[in-house]
């Protein structure tokens, strides 16, 4: 009781803020009453991906109503002890979530199917648009297991365990619109099933080994605008024909490959507002050259290496 009066209370100061709309619709959440299940937040619209700061609601135990602005999204994040425990996800109502969180990185062998038996139970979330399983043990297995695939537009698995079936969940995938999949032990036999991704705008699949006939059967994906292909030493100017026929590309990221000035300049029919570079890897009279030939485009000029955060993560522990 306790927790409910606190809970009210909070959220009636935090409504009556006048930074808060009025016309807000009114959401009823129901989450088991002895123990939380993870934490809610208030995040923006669909079109603003999974990336995004959000505002806290509260915590998900319990049942109560939160009144949300039209064009805002929900955000649940689980927490550890219920990926421990995944029965208690079985009974959850899940009306009015937009967003699911799962963030857990086992640093014990026994622990690696905690995400994937989490996603297995969880049921239906009808009105989910993003997934997050960054930095975490989720596979291929538990993506797939998992029963709102359908009505997800944003999949980002970012340092996740993913190795690429995933894709071949066509179905499940239909109007997925954003995926990241960096820093993942991609195979190359997936990456066929990228074609079957007609509604792709951003693709992220930076840091995952990448070859150049991976990239073959990209043109089939010809909505996209973002495609990030950085940190993929092994790629090649022999990768560049499928990129080139990316009509609608924006924004490109080649940083940390080994493509090379006279490679890129084959793509400068394409209208490019954000190419990523390496700056050691082109001298000062290539890189004024591919301004002129990318006149719209802001050349993001990056060092080569790990970004440092990630590089604090993921490096052996002292």
């Amino acid at each position: 009781m306790r927790y409910q009066v606190s809970l009210s209370f909070a959220l009636l100061l935090f409504w009556s803020s006048p930074y808060v709309a009025h016309s807000a619709n009114l959401r009823y959440f129901s989450f088991p009453t002895e123990y939380p299940v993870g934490a809610l937040q208030l995040m923006g619209n669909e079109k603003e991906g999974i990336h995004r700061f959000g505002r806290a609601i509260g915590i998900a135990q319990g049942s109560f109503s939160v009144e949300v602005p039209p064009g805002s999204t929900v955000l649940l994040e689980l927490n550890p002890r219920c990926l421990e425990h995944p029965e208690r996800l079985k009974n959850i109502k899940t009306a009015g979530i937009n967003r699911l969180k799962i963030a857990y990185l086992s640093m014990d062998d026994n622990d690696h199917s905690l995400c994937d038996k989490a996603l297995q139970t969880l049921p239906e979330f009808k009105d989910l648009i993003s997934l997050n399983v960054e930095r975490s043990d989720t596979t291929d297995k538990g993506l797939a297991g998992f029963k709102s695939l359908p009505s997800v537009k944003f999949l980002s698995a970012f340092g996740a365990a993913v190795e690429g079936p995933i894709l071949k969940e066509t179905p499940r995938l239909r109007v997925l619109e954003r995926l990241n999949l960096q820093f993942n032990p991609l195979k190359s036999e997936n990456f066929k099933y990228l074609s079957a991704l007609p509604h792709l705008t951003e693709l992220v699949i930076s840091q995952s080994n990448l070859l150049d006939d991976d990239l073959k059967n990209l043109p089939k994906c010809s909505q996209l605008k973002r495609l990030d292909i950085g940190d993929n030493h092994k790629l090649t100017d022999k990768s560049l024909p499928a990129v080139k026929q990316q009509t609608a590309l924006e924004n490109l990221n080649v940083r940390g490959t080994g493509i090379s000035f006279a490679g890129l300049l084959t793509l400068k029919d394409l209208k490019l507002t954000t190419l990523i570079l390496s700056i050691k890897r082109y001298r000062p009279d290539e890189l004024a050259d591919l301004k002129k030939a990318f006149p719209k485009a802001v050349l993001d000029y990056r060092g080569n290496g790990i970004a440092t955060d990630n590089q604090t993560l993921f490096s052996p522990l002292k």
